[in-house]
């Protein structure tokens, strides 16, 4: 199995998750995209282009 490459990064990056100007974004972000989203149960596809919030946040909302 390949080593994880992320690892050595993850402590920062998960600090720099929760500052204000990420939490700011994500929400702008997401109030941006609800619009255009079906209700749930919905499909959604997360076209791998960020960090994986916004998937993890229609998950929460019962996407899939």
């Amino acid at each position: 199995m390949a080593a994880n490459s992320f690892l050595p990064g993850q402590d920062a990056w998960l600090q720099r998750l929760g500052n204000l100007r990420n939490v700011v974004r994500q929400e702008v972000v997401a109030r941006q995209l609800a619009p255009h989203l079906p209700a749930p149960p919905a499909t959604v596809l997360d076209v791998g282009a960020g960090q994986g919030t916004q998937a993890l946040r229609l998950a929460a909302l019962g996407t899939s």
